[in-house]
């Protein structure tokens, strides 16, 4: 009995206390042995499909695997294992709770998390897994995945005059900056600026932006108005900036041009007419006929040029342009219309681009022909001058306008700018002896060539001109003007002279009386 008491005092000790499994009784005791039985205990391990990678946008799913074990020696009952924050998904085999455990046994569960805006910008997604049971609870199982983080900022700015440019003092360029957060973290305290400011700044949303989100952009606007130095300087340079917190972004920097050193031909003005356009009228008949009427309205034709000079050397010339638009056509022939260069006019080769238009200014035709300073360049602008006037147009007062059905552009660019001397070039020939061009006519049917110098060619410093009603010759519509009936027949044209007509002129709206 001694014994027996003996043995349950020490087992009572020995389970108290927790040091051990099973004890030998002392060589005094009793020949029975007993078993103490092992303490439960549960573990927890938690894995990811991403490390040691790291995610970098919104909504990359993360695939977390949890695996619950029983690692003592005694059945767990009611098992169950979590996750937090929550994973989407989460399943379990076996299902939990779990209703017993053997030891060695496991649950295995599954889930996913779905990357937010919130994880990007903190830098790490980090996730606690937990497993208890009635008998024991599992230390948790802690899993972090770290974020690419990408701060950016991008900056744009456009405005609403390229590729035109500003020509005038007070003209007004409307500029957009967009800033917008390229990267993939929200940036803080977003501010756009300009320098020099604009006029009226302003941004949506307002500036400084708290936060601003991958993708989202801030829309500033501004205006300059064009100074005299902006004029003098050719050209206004204006640079846009945008800040954060986390990145900046590179400067966007856009420069709008002064419209430089255009003058419009004739660079010369006589009497007291001081535009740049002129009209040319001809005569198509030979000089031997005896129906040469010198009404001047065979076929006319409108020029309207521009010379364009280098921005940095401005009496250096880079470009002219001719705007050709047909007016009249008084004749039974029909005609070829020309602009002939003679060699080394211009001192520079470049390329030469016809493009020829319809009655409602659509593309027909476009050809690029090289230029050979060095060489006579001839190009027929209209092949036929019936195609148009189908029919005589525009000389009768009584017949209405029509318009015409063709009209022409010739640009020609010089490969590198180069002096050139308009002075050397006056326009004090009423018959164009001195234009640095020749729009002549070569006359279909009869073989004549009318070129700059006949007196069968007319131009007059006057786009508006109002040229003689058909079959009333110069001096009986412009009484300043002399009829000398040679031969050969000529007429004298003094200073002024186009000031002063009567009503046989075509388009006052007056038909000229019957002789």
């Amino acid at each position: 009995m001694k014994k027996l008491a003996y043995v349950l005092i020490v087992v009572s000790l020995v389970i108290a206390l927790g040091q051990s499994k099973s004890f030998v009784q002392p060589s005094n005791a009793a020949s029975a042995t007993v078993d103490v039985l092992g303490l439960p205990a549960l573990a927890v391990a938690k894995t990811d499909d991403l490390n040691p990678a790291k995610y970098d946008h919104v909504g990359q799913l993360v695939t977390y695997t949890l695996t619950a074990t029983n690692t003592g020696h005694v059945t767990l009952h009611n098992v169950t294992v979590s996750d937090s924050p929550a994973l989407d998904g989460f399943s379990c085999t076996p299902s939990v709770p779990v209703a017993s455990l053997a030891p060695g046994a496991s649950i295995v569960c599954t889930g996913t998390h779905s990357i937010t805006q919130a994880d990007l910008d903190a830098g790490s997604f980090k996730n606690t897994a937990s497993a208890t049971s009635t008998e024991a609870n599992a230390p948790d199982a802690t899993d972090t995945v770290c974020a690419n983080q990408n701060a950016k900022l991008g900056l744009t700015k456009t405005d609403d005059l390229n590729p035109a440019k500003y020509d005038h003092v007070g003209q007004l360029v409307t500029y957009t900056l967009t800033a917008t957060n390229t990267g993939n973290i929200t940036l803080h305290n977003v501010t756009v600026s300009d320098n020099p400011p604009l006029d009226g700044f302003s941004c949506t949303p307002a500036i400084p932006v708290a936060s601003l989100a991958p993708g989202a952009s801030i829309v500033c606007t501004g205006t300059h108005s064009i100074t005299q130095a902006d004029l003098d300087a050719g050209s206004f340079k204006n640079t846009a900036s945008a800040t954060s917190t986390e990145a900046n972004a590179p400067d966007a920097t856009v420069t709008v041009y002064a419209k430089l050193y255009k003058l419009y031909f004739p660079i010369i003005l006589s009497g007291v007419n001081n535009n740049w356009d002129v009209t040319v009228g001809y005569e198509d008949l030979p000089f031997s006929s005896s129906n040469l009427d010198f009404d001047y309205n065979d076929f006319l034709v409108a020029i309207h040029s521009v010379l364009t000079y280098d921005q940095e050397i401005k009496s250096n010339l880079q470009k002219v342009d001719f705007i050709l638009t047909p007016e009249a056509r008084g004749a039974v022939y029909d005609h070829e219309f020309h602009m002939f260069f003679a060699a080394n006019i211009f001192a520079s080769d470049g390329v030469a681009t016809l493009t020829l238009f319809d009655q409602n200014h659509n593309v027909i035709s476009t050809q690029s022909i090289p230029f050979v300073a060095g060489s006579n360049n001839n190009f027929m602008v209209f092949s036929h001058t019936s195609d148009i006037f189908p029919e005589l147009s525009n000389t009768y007062e009584t017949k209405p306008r029509l318009k015409p059905q063709r009209t022409a552009e010739l640009s020609i660019e010089f490969n590198t700018p180069f002096f050139f001397n308009l002075a050397a070039y006056p326009l004090t020939d009423e018959h164009g002896s001195g234009m640095f061009f020749d729009p002549y006519l070569k006359v279909l049917g009869s073989g004549e060539q009318i070129f700059r110098g006949d007196s069968r060619m007319l131009v007059i410093m006057d786009i508006n001109w109002m040229w003689p009603e058909e079959n009333v010759r110069m001096d009986k519509a412009y009484p300043l003007t002399t009829y000398l009936p040679g031969p050969p027949p000529d007429v004298i044209f003094p200073n002024g002279w186009w000031f002063k007509h009567n009503t046989c002129v075509y388009g006052d709206g007056i038909p000229c009386p019957a002789p």
